[in-house]
């Protein structure tokens, strides 16, 4: 194939080749640029129903227009084969990064927040990966994230065959409903992006074996050893992350990826912040000669001192740049959006307005938003797990004992064909509410525009509130 001509895509070398069919990089001749192009397995195009299916799944990932996600050109014939042609993406693998490198925990924490955001714009159309790996995530050399075979992975026969090496590679990332031949969902891809975290932070994978039933079984059956195990300092914030993406019974996982994005995005605040906040090593002045060491006595004593009046902080004395002060004095805890219609919010919605705005707030320099997670375990606590409506008391117990300074309480109302979100930010001390929000969509418009917009008014509001 080196060197031939298919079209109009002049083929130049071999990429790679896996159950997917094999993939080359070639020069699109017409627009004059790079591409990859991925020929799928001959039984795709020679069955009707997996290639009708296949090019239904690849016209879905090609909607996507995300920077984390590699683009999709098109899909086209030829005497070679089916193939689909991609953007062509220069870098490396997670997989080679994880074997080579030892990522410090910012770098770490930077890529898994772009493959998040990757995949929340995935699932939010509807599009499960089914095949997340760090072999299907590249790294740019300007360190731009880029998730690969969106859509690609759902077809029957691949990598349930032979027990190639590449088989046994992906089934190590298998959910356990997927290695189980069960239906999988976006909390499925949720499962797979958390054993990346972990080789990621390890350098090894949480589930292995020597054959696919043994991976399998530690799959469904083994925990893996913490993280701290093989990498020190590990905020342990980040360890929760890694224990609840790679929760074995899907319905206790993070239930949606913006909600583990949300949480990723404060581990990188707090370690932000503390970076911010450590005190400068002290410069030790050489004794050249002893006749001044009685100055040196003296001066030890006022250092000592010093010291002691920073560690009491008996004025709360700190240097820290003055949004970061301000994010960490405006904590904010968002409770769950209350489906005045349905009670039982059986379609979710209050658990996706919130979600949503966890993660759109986050962005705020002026404001630290409480993770879903710290709340989840809070309510946990207060014998309130589960609970889709918390009344003003509960809620300020909540966020009192989050520290959170705010709380925002919200509700959706549902009046076919239109839908109304309203909210109230709250000063948790004193219960004063500080503004209202309400934003109503125009018949038959979703959910998810509608948060926008009462995402951008709140973060008008929290610029600077109360």
């Amino acid at each position: 194939m080196i060197g031939k001509t298919i079209l109009h895509y002049k083929i130049l070398e071999k990429l790679g080749e896996g159950g997917m069919g094999v993939v080359y990089k070639a020069q699109d001749t017409r627009l004059q640029r790079m591409v990859a192009l991925k020929f799928l397995p001959p039984h795709v195009a020679e069955n009707p129903e997996e290639k009708a299916r296949f090019i239904q799944e690849a016209q879905a990932a090609s909607a996507l227009s995300h920077p984390n996600v590699t683009t999709i050109y098109g899909i086209e014939e030829s005497p070679e084969g089916l193939f689909i042609s991609m953007e062509y993406v220069q870098g490396q693998t997670l997989k080679k990064i994880a074997e080579k490198e030892s990522p410090s925990i910012k770098r770490i924490l930077d890529i898994a927040i772009q493959v998040s955001e990757g995949l929340n714009a995935a699932h939010r159309k509807g599009i499960v990966h089914r095949d997340i790996k760090s072999d299907n995530i590249m790294v740019t050399q300007d360190g731009q994230v880029k998730i690969m075979d969106f859509g690609l992975a759902r077809l029957e026969g691949v990598d349930h065959l032979t027990e190639t090496g590449s088989t046994l590679g992906t089934a190590a990332y298998m959910s356990p409903e997927q290695a189980q031949g069960e239906e999988v969902d976006q909390r499925s891809d949720i499962f797979s992006f958390g054993v990346v975290l972990y080789e990621l932070l390890t350098g090894r994978l949480p589930f292995r074996g020597e054959h696919i039933p043994a991976i399998i079984y530690s799959i469904l059956n083994e925990n893996p050893e913490p993280v701290a195990r093989y990498k020190v300092n590990v905020p342990e914030g980040l360890q929760r992350i890694v224990d609840k993406a790679l929760a074995k019974d899907r319905e206790e996982r993070y239930q949606h990826i913006d909600d583990l994005l949300a949480d990723l995005r404060h581990e990188k605040k707090s370690l932000d912040y503390a970076k911010t906040t450590q005190i400068p090593a002290q410069v030790v002045v050489p004794k050249h000669k002893s006749r001044i060491l009685p100055f040196i006595i003296p001066a030890s004593v006022v250092f000592v001192l010093a010291l002691l009046f920073l560690v009491f902080k008996p004025f709360r004395f700190e240097i820290v740049p003055e949004e970061k002060a301000m994010a960490k004095e405006n904590s904010l805890a968002i409770m769950y959006f209350e489906n005045l219609v349905d009670k039982d919010d059986k379609e979710r919605l209050g658990e996706i307005v919130t979600n949503l705005l966890i993660t759109g707030l986050s962005e705020s320099q002026y404001m630290n938003v409480v993770s879903s997670q710290r709340l989840y375990d809070i309510l946990k606590l207060l014998g309130k797990e589960g609970a889709k409506v918390v009344d003003r008391n509960v809620a300020t117990e909540v966020a009192t004992k989050a520290g959170a300074k705010w709380m925002l309480l919200g509700s959706i109302l549902q009046e076919e064909p239109q839908i109304i979100l309203t909210s109230q930010l709250v000063e948790v001390k004193s219960g004063r509410v500080l503004s209202s929000q309400r934003v109503s969509g125009e018949p038959g418009e979703k959910i998810f525009p509608l948060v926008d917009r009462l995402t951008a008014e709140l973060k008008k509001g929290l610029s600077a509130p109360g």
